[in-house]
């Protein structure tokens, strides 16, 4: 049976808890992915959506008074309501300008001169009669978005503070069920070890066997805990980014699909250097505790054959060798 069965079978004893905890990061995450689309609302909808179309209109709600006349929004008109003269306001550079009549088209280069807005798109140049806005009187026009905002930030904070409790809740039940899974290992090495025969010490330093049953262990709980909550969110993260993407752009959303092959490659080559990596340097450990064990029994013989400096040097060589692994890696 290889490591990965293994690994597995340790993991159906706690299952019902890992599947909880992956449940919980998939709320999370999802609730994380949603703040984006609240975020362009409220700029698409709310702070540039001021650059809609309005309509004069008798005084009421979301109405903004202006030189005499009231103004609301297109949006905000009920069925019952009656549609005045259209006006616009544009931005133009860091100033806001109120155009008294309706425009077919806002896009393309704008300017300012002499009273007037000049629109330029496709070299075709469009001119409307434009005044500017004070600061008190932009503040008035955007007087009706700011609830709005306020709601939508509030949504915004709201979902965070969702997605923190379901991050705890999976961070606990995920750690929770590594630890039980690590003890059990722990046990079940432990109790193997009193089952191997005598000759099997005879050549073996007690420390590797103390490194495989603490220090692997131990590398074994980062897995379930870090890897696997990792490998999991970051797949749930990049569905959610191409739905995104689909919804908001279809064509780039397509494009960008290319980087999947691309991270499923990098994925394999990386497993297949960094696996023998990994194994140098868990030896290179197992050698390390080894030593310290031996040393520490044999302190006594150590010193009284004056091998203080010798087993210094010994020690200092083999954690240089231990360090040039990690660094190369």
């Amino acid at each position: 049976m290889n490591v990965g069965k293994r690994l597995y079978r340790y993991a159906l004893h706690y299952k019902i808890m890992i599947i909880a905890a992956l449940i919980m990061l998939t709320v999370s995450v999802a609730a994380e992915l949603t703040g984006p689309f609240i975020a362009k609302k409220i700029i698409d909808d709310h702070i540039v959506g001021i650059e809609g179309e309005w309509y004069e209109t008798a005084e009421g709600s979301d109405a903004v008074l202006y030189e005499g006349s009231w103004y609301k929004r297109d949006q905000y008109f009920n069925e019952t309501e009656e549609k005045g003269q259209g006006v616009r306001i544009l931005q133009v550079g860091r100033d806001f300008y109120f155009i008294p009549t309706d425009i077919p088209s806002s896009e393309g280069e704008r300017t300012f001169e002499k009273g007037e807005i000049f629109i330029t798109k496709n070299n075709e140049t469009a001119s409307y009669r434009a005044t500017k806005l004070t600061t008190d009187e932009l503040v008035s026009f955007y007087s009706p978005e700011i609830p709005r905002i306020i709601k939508l930030i509030l949504m915004y904070f709201g979902l965070l503070v969702f997605a923190s409790f379901f991050q705890y809740g999976q961070n606990y039940y995920l750690k929770n069920a590594a630890n039980r899974i690590i003890q059990k290992m722990r046990n079940d090495v432990f109790q193997h070890t009193q089952k191997l025969p005598i000759k099997y010490f005879d050549n073996l330093p007690a420390g590797k066997v103390v490194a495989r049953i603490t220090n692997d262990t131990e590398a074994i709980r980062e897995l379930y805990v870090t890897v696997l909550s990792n490998f999991f969110s970051s797949g749930i993260y990049i569905t959610g980014i191409y739905v995104a993407l689909y919804i908001l752009n279809p064509t780039l959303a397509t494009v960008c699909l290319v980087l999947i092959p691309i991270l499923i490659v990098w994925m394999i080559v990386y497993r297949k250097f960094a696996s023998s990596y990994n194994h140098v340097i868990r030896s290179k450990i197992s050698d390390i505790n080894a030593m310290i064990n031996e040393s520490i029994q044999g302190m006594t013989i150590i010193q009284a054959f004056r091998r203080e400096e010798k087993t210094r040097q010994d020690f200092e060589e083999m954690n240089d060798t231990h360090l040039g692994t990690k660094t190369s890696y």
